[in-house]
């Protein structure tokens, strides 16, 4: 039931369209209609959703809308601003078409008083004191004396014919998941001649998609256990059972089905994840899986996040409407039909826009894929999937083919992202080609300040890790970085590169927002609360560690943090260099940077003493842990430098321990809880003897406790 072709005159946004549908041999190509908001997207749309809906009218006793009634309202309101009519005609495989008209006054008026007249005269088949015509080819049967039309069900039994809504919707897990779990029941089969409980508009699938699977793996469990196996006698043991391999039942293939399109969605390794259904008064269905070599599980299906769960059960769903129409399959690829998205990348974050949608759509070759977006990623990831010649775009209200880079929006985001310091390709080109681990800092002058303290700690040995600013390439006097920036720099390198990245944001209000931000798309925790891990690339992100006399610039409120990498140097040094701004509050010691003499302050910080960078250990420390890399060797710090500093520095231990954990009550001292700077469990690492005290560097931070002897 392909559409073959489309043209629209004078509907809404849309002046004239026509153009006929992709298609590569007998296989149709992806379709992706884009444009802004009041372009004609929907609108195009609603008149193919218009006509699928009359087709399954004349097939069957029930559709989404009742009989004789049309799902697009037919009305002169919706006549572009300036014309007298609109005319939408649509041409589908088999000989199926829709041709509909609506003028702006009754026909007789209307071929009198209009001028020009459109070019098609079908519009002469309105009555003459009608203003619309809505005409489907088969055309219905009488009625009165109504026949239900056995083509059309052929139809629908070989095609799946979906569509889903902007408005469609998954019921989030914590919306009281029992209830939602006790709900599951195997589908009713539809036993009258019809009927069918397929439906066309998809929206809110997960509990059916669920009951589906349940059934699925029933009947699936029933044809191992009554398929016949063959039984020989054995001489001197008797009658036994002969070993032989079942062949793969339908339902097995369709659980493998649903399996290859879940491992997509999760980045399962091999393809290939495995459902356990619990007991069967919990109704929960749970996953196992493998990625990146390291074992994982879901508890619930209902736990999937919006984005997943949405692209689940659409893809599920294609496999499901196919599965219920009877229809014979051997393989995913078999399946065909037509299937519409309105805001396909709904929902969806940049790498499931990116990456797994493409890849879904392409598991389905002999399905029409029909998409409205917005999403310049999601055209760039079909490019990617597809091939240049493997889908099409078209501009609305248009309907013109356009190339990936010529997409509206496409460009338009280009800009925003270089003028909002949201995207920068040449940084993202030194990270690919980058040889070791790479740093991204928010601003240049965090560059120059880790730079020069690394040399005025560890003399001449090189830095282990490459160091750049997201901000880069920007113009000389200006600094385009930021936490924005860098969050989307971050999730660049998640799509695009495979080396070890970290992304460092400084610990104020706007780098905790970005920093925290990124567990929506899929950075899980990390060492601690200041640190997060992308769950399938080597991709971290980490917030500034905090040097003891700056405790009081952060907070477990994020709106009450303030510390930059400035915050580093001493207070005097700030204030000699015009560093220290005024205080959050009246009479606080806690104040910012002056945002306007960065640049001038950084070439300075060249020429200050050792002992000014002694917090940068603290930050370097916690860098090489991270990254995985080795310091062989680190320059001694000047003696009376050592005695000032409130950070860990390692002393080779007099005596050799082994492992020693010593449990202790909470910190005499109230520190940030999201920095995670007290715990409750150490492991000695070394011990001074002379001095006697012990010194335990945490997570990048030094706790001491003088009163411990050794």
């Amino acid at each position: 039931m392909y559409l073959k072709q489309v043209v629209i005159e004078n509907a809404g946004p849309i002046q004239h369209l026509s153009f006929d549908l992709p298609f590569n041999g007998v296989l149709p190509k992806p379709l992706i209609l884009v444009g802004p908001n009041g372009s004609g997207k929907s609108t195009l749309l609603s008149f193919i959703v218009n006509a699928l809906i009359g087709f399954k009218q004349q097939g069957y006793e029930h559709a989404e809308v009742e009989l004789h009634k049309v799902y697009r309202v037919r009305s002169a309101q919706f006549i572009r601003n300036g014309a007298c009519w609109y005319h939408a005609k649509l041409q589908f495989e088999g000989g199926l078409s829709l041709d509909e008209w609506t003028l702006n006054r009754p026909r007789k008026e209307f071929e009198v008083q209009v001028s020009p007249l459109p070019v098609d005269e079908s519009w002469k088949n309105i009555p003459e004191d009608q203003f619309n015509h809505f005409a489907l080819t088969p055309q219905p049967a009488h009625p009165i004396q109504r026949t239900l039309s056995r083509p059309i069900q052929k139809m629908f039994e070989q095609n799946v014919v979906l569509f889903f809504p902007s408005d469609r919707f998954e019921l989030p897990d914590w919306l009281n998941e029992q209830s939602l779990a006790q709900d599951l029941h195997f589908p009713e089969p539809t036993k009258f001649e019809g009927q069918t409980p397929r439906k066309i508009f998809s929206r809110a699938l997960l509990k059916p998609t669920l009951e589906w699977i349940k059934a699925v793996a029933l009947d699936k469990l029933l044809h191992e256990h009554n398929y016949p196996k063959p039984v020989t006698f054995v001489p001197g043991v008797g009658f036994v059972t002969a070993p032989m391999s079942e062949p793969v039942s339908k339902d097995g293939r369709i659980i493998d089905f649903v399996s290859k399109v879940l491992a997509r969605i999760l980045g399962a390794d091999n393809d290939a994840v495995q459902f356990r259904l619990s007991h069967r008064n919990l109704g929960i269905i749970s996953i196992d899986y493998v990625r990146s070599g390291k074992p994982e599980t879901i508890p619930s299906l209902l736990g999937l996040s919006a984005g997943q769960a949405a692209l689940f059960c659409a893809f599920t769903n294609v496999i499901r409407d196919f599965d219920l129409a009877g229809a014979p399959f051997d393989d995913i690829s078999d399946i065909r039909g037509i299937v519409i998205f309105d805001e396909g990348d709904l929902h969806l974050h940049v790498d499931l826009q990116y990456r797994v949608l493409p890849e879904l759509i392409k598991l389905f070759p002999k399905v029409q894929f029909i998409l409205t977006a917005h999403s310049p990623l999601l055209v760039m990831g079909m490019r990617s999937v597809f091939g240049d010649d493997g889908f099409h775009v078209r501009e609305m209200p248009s309907g013109k083919q356009i190339e990936t880079e010529e997409f509206s929006e496409f460009n338009h985001a280009l800009a925003a992202f270089s003028q909002t310091s949201a995207y920068d390709r040449q940084v993202l080109q030194r990270i690919q080609q980058a040889t070791r681990p790479v740093v991204i800092t928010e601003g240049k002058t965090d560059v120059t300040h880790l730079e020069v303290a690394w040399r005025k700690l560890y003399g001449e040995q090189p830095l282990p890790f490459d160091v750049l600013s997201c901000g880069e390439f920007g113009p000389p006097s200006a600094d385009r970085g930021g936490a924005k920036m860098l969050r989307t720099m971050l999730h660049a390198c998640c799509l695009h590169v495979e080396r070890n990245v970290i992304g460092l944001f400084d610990h104020d209000t706007e780098g905790s927002e970005q920093f925290n931000s990124l567990k929506k798309d899929d950075f899980g925790d990390g060492a601690d609360l200041t640190h997060l891990k992308h769950t399938r690339q080597p991709v971290q992100a980490l917030l500034l560690p905090v040097p003891t006399e700056r405790r009081n610039f952060v907070s477990t409120a994020i709106s009450s943090c303030f510390l930059a990498m400035e915050h580093y140097y001493s207070d005097s040094v700030l204030d000699q260099f015009g560093m220290k701004g005024d205080p959050v509050v009246a009479d606080s010691a806690v104040f910012r940077i002056t945002k306007n003499r960065k640049t001038a302050f950084a070439e300075t910080v060249k020429n200050l003493n050792v002992v000014e960078f002694v917090n940068f250990k603290m930050l370097f420390e916690r860098l090489i842990n991270l990254l995985g890399v080795s310091v062989q060797s680190e320059t001694p710090l000047p003696t009376e430098t050592c005695n000032s500093m409130d950070t860990n520095i390692t002393i080779s231990p007099t005596f050799e321990f082994g492992e020693t954990a010593i449990e202790i009550g909470a910190s005499a001292v109230e520190l940030p809880d999201h920095s995670q700077l007290a715990t409750t469990s150490f492991t000695i690492s070394s011990i001074d003897s002379e001095a006697n005290n012990c010194s335990e560097r945490d997570n990048g931070n030094t706790l001491k406790d003088d009163g411990l002897s050794s």
